[in-house]
């Protein structure tokens, strides 16, 4: 943000770069949404000492990319019972489905 004086001598904000930039993952392939350290805390856990950023970048965009097919179903399921808002019932029954196709 930068600030500016109108002639008024108020100070007015301005905001020079957007604060949302839209992205789609899909389209690009390095844009990762979800962030490396919990990514890296999961690959961990299974017993791993030493995680490459590389690899903690791959897991989160194999996660994006499964959680994207998942909401998709999701809204299905949501937009099926006449709503617009996706609830935990639909990310579970979507998620069952994903997993029954896998």
């Amino acid at each position: 943000m930068r600030l500016e004086i109108n002639k008024h001598k108020k100070p007015i904000f301005r905001q020079s770069k957007p604060l949302l930039i839209p992205v789609s993952i899909f389209q690009t392939g390095d844009i990762v949404i979800l962030p490396k350290a919990p990514v890296e805390r999961l690959i961990r856990s299974s017993g791993a000492e030493r995680v490459s950023d590389g690899a903690a970048r791959q897991l989160a965009e194999v996660l994006e990319k499964i959680g994207y097919t998942i909401s998709e179903q999701a809204k299905k399921y949501a937009m099926h019972a006449g709503r617009k808002t996706v609830v935990g019932q639909d990310i579970k029954l979507a998620s069952e489905d994903w997993m029954r196709d896998v």
